[in-house]
């Protein structure tokens, strides 16, 4: 026997030893398939819900790891998946949609959801989901995307659990039923908390009486980051937890909804964190740069509202380089008290629109150690160089650099402006903050900053305004200045500019851009809807780098109930309040003389109720400090006890 035939000989009898891999074998309809580890459901109206729940079936039982919507819209109820470990995903949010019918769901059975996982590890993924009164209009509640333990196996309490670029919107805040988005907790007739994760990502939850609802145990992982919130009466509640929970750029719109659960005088809250004497003694929250917006819908709203009733937790709350924007608080002759021009000059943009309409260019040029002027000349901002509207990392934003097309290269130093300007008129006469965020390219430049000009044209445009430049760093920038009456009729520019020596790094992106009058103290009709952080009975806090904006009845407020432990171990540092129109900035209530407000507050007006030596700043009495313990009070109460019954 040659070689070669020997080989084929051999192969023939291997194969007849090896089992070749088959497709799994399910029993559902022929809307079902199956393909290596993934279930494939076609759309099948008036079968979906069935057919979904075989597939779900078919793959714990089978071991497969994915079940994946084929088609662009689908109908469903109420599904249960037990043990489920691996993917629920459409195709997309544009391209797969899922709709939950009124009365979809028997909102009186336990732990009522539509898509409810007991005990697993599930995802969702890629797809959107509407649904109504999905009770039926029955006043109950029930939960979009529900995470649990096993009723049936309370010890089967470990879940790890993730909704991924979801889109999910409801009937509105105050629906006749109630409605959650996304909930992780241990099942009504278990006692023992859940442990395990939660991660939120990338979803848009709308018009709903609750966002994400967690409550983890044993130092469990909660992750909610790059989502966006609006329409909903609590966004956030993380309640009786001893979770580590992250909540990271995610955008709130809060108080943007009236008659949130009938609650008459209370607007909404964006992130409510409260424990009961039932709660674990400890827990962790850290909100990092998160925009909280206040629509103004109701006087009384609370970006974030921490407290504790019955039991003293350590609670670790760091919160830090978020933006808190109030209600407006009308300028000029309207408020005639509140150290506003009489009309200020006002500018935003976050550039979305991609328009670089009404900004200029110019480059300086300078010998090569970037001291010797040589010449000037403007530039044509066409979307062609030096000042362009690109994508960022999550938004589009303005990227500026150096002339590198310049005749004068090489050797020269290029200093490339890019910025807004006008000329001052005396009703603009006031203090005004250039704000915006700064995110670093891949290769950012050297010499980047951040500038306010104000320029005298009988003089050489020499520049009088006397503000020093910022060098552009990661995160929120600001700076400031006060327009006199020797400035009218000169020439303001506010923008950004870069230096660079021939083909040197250059480049840096900025975004959400602001330029807007701010208070200089003058009191009167200063203030606004809702309060940015309240502590109520809640001890060991910090707050650094966020910037507070607009009007509120207080920025940040601590206070103590009666009966309750002393507050404590509370730091403020170097926050911005330097856009604030605040009635009060802080606001310290009695029995908080552990509090220490750390210096560089951007000269807060603060109202201190307690013994506090350490505050900075010209103290002021906020219109409504006594009754805001009361307030805060009242809707702590609330929103427990909705939440926990």
């Amino acid at each position: 026997m040659n070689i070669q035939v020997m080989l084929v000989s051999l192969l023939v009898a291997s194969l007849g030893l090896i089992s070749l891999p088959t497709h799994a074998q399910v029993d559902c309809a022929s809307a079902v398939s199956v393909s290596g580890s993934t279930i494939s459901v076609a759309s099948d109206p008036g079968f979906d819900t069935e057919n979904l729940q075989c597939a779900f079936d078919a793959a714990v039982s089978e071991n497969l790891s994915s079940v994946e919507l084929t088609d662009s819209e689908y109908a469903i109820g109420a599904l249960e998946i037990k043990d489920f470990a691996g993917t629920f995903t459409g195709r997309s949010i544009a391209n797969t949609s899922v709709s939950i019918a009124d009365g979809a769901i028997d909102c009186t059975q336990a732990d009522p959801a539509v898509l409810k996982f007991v005990g697993g590890n599930a995802a969702v993924k890629s797809m959107t989901i509407t649904a109504g009164d999905i009770c039926g209009g029955t006043g109950e509640s029930a939960t979009i995307i529900g995470f649990y333990s096993d009723a049936a196996n309370c010890s089967a309490r470990t879940l790890f659990a993730q909704v991924d670029r979801v889109s999910m919107s409801g009937p509105g805040a105050a629906g006749s039923d109630i409605l959650y988005g996304v909930a992780l907790t241990n099942a009504s007739a278990c006692s023992d908390k859940v442990l395990g994760t939660i991660k939120v990502n990338r979803a848009t939850l709308s018009d709903m009486a609750y966002g994400v609802a967690t409550s983890l145990g044993g130092r469990g992982q909660a992750d909610i980051n790059f989502n966006t919130f609006s329409g909903v009466g609590l966004p956030v509640a993380i309640v009786n937890a001893n979770q580590s929970t992250t909540l990271l750029q995610n955008t709130f719109a809060f108080n943007d909804t009236t008659d949130y659960l009938g609650i008459t005088g209370f607007g909404n809250t964006a992130v409510f964190i409260g424990s009961d004497e039932n709660a674990p003694s400890q827990n962790s929250t850290f909100l990092s740069t998160n925009t909280f917006n206040n629509g103004g819908a109701m006087d009384s709203s609370y970006a974030v509202l921490t407290g504790q009733s019955g039991k003293a937790v350590s609670h670790r709350l760091i919160v830090g380089g978020n933006i808190f924007n109030g209600t407006d608080v009308e300028p000029g002759e309207g408020n005639p008290d509140s150290g506003l021009p009489a009309d200020p000059i006002a500018f935003a943009t976050d550039f979305e629109d991609e328009s670089l309409t009404g900004w200029s260019a110019y480059v300086n040029v300078f010998s090569e150690n970037c001291s010797t002027y040589l010449k000037g000349y403007p530039f044509t901002l066409d979307g062609a160089a030096v000042g362009i509207i690109v994508d960022g990392s999550e938004s589009k934003v303005l990227n500026v650099f150096s002339d590198y097309d310049s005749s004068d290269l090489p050797g020269a130093c290029l200093e490339t402006n890019v910025y807004r300007e006008l000329i001052v008129a005396a009703d603009n006469v006031g203090t005004y903050e250039f704000s915006y965020e700064v995110e670093p390219p891949e290769s950012p430049g050297d010499q980047v900053f951040g500038y306010i000009n104000v320029l005298d044209q009988s003089a050489g445009f020499t520049d009088i305004a006397g503000v020093t430049p910022v060098a552009s760093t990661p995160g929120p920038q600001s700076l400031s200045v006060t327009i006199d009456e020797s400035m009218v009729g000169k020439l303001l520019q506010f923008g950004f500019k870069t230096l660079a020596v021939d083909y040197d790094n250059s480049g840096m992106l900025y975004d959400n851009v602001s330029f807007a009058a701010v208070s200089s103290g003058g009191g009167g009709d200063l203030g606004g809807s809702g309060v940015g952080v309240f502590a109520l009975d809640t001890s060991d806090g910090v707050m650094f780098s966020n910037r507070f904006a607009g009007g509120a009845e207080t920025w940040f407020a601590t206070d103590q109930s009666a009966g309750a432990s002393a507050v404590s171990g509370w730091g403020l540092l170097g926050n911005n309040f330097g856009p604030s129109e605040a009635a009060t900035d802080i606001y310290l209530g009695a029995g908080t003389a552990g509090l220490v407000v750390g210096s560089d507050q951007g000269d807060p007006r603060v109202d201190n109720d307690g013994d506090n030596d350490v505050l900075e700043g010209a103290g002021v009495t906020m219109p409504t400090a006594a009754t805001a313990t009361e307030a805060a009070a009242a809707q702590f109460d609330a929103e427990l006890g909705r939440l926990v019954d």
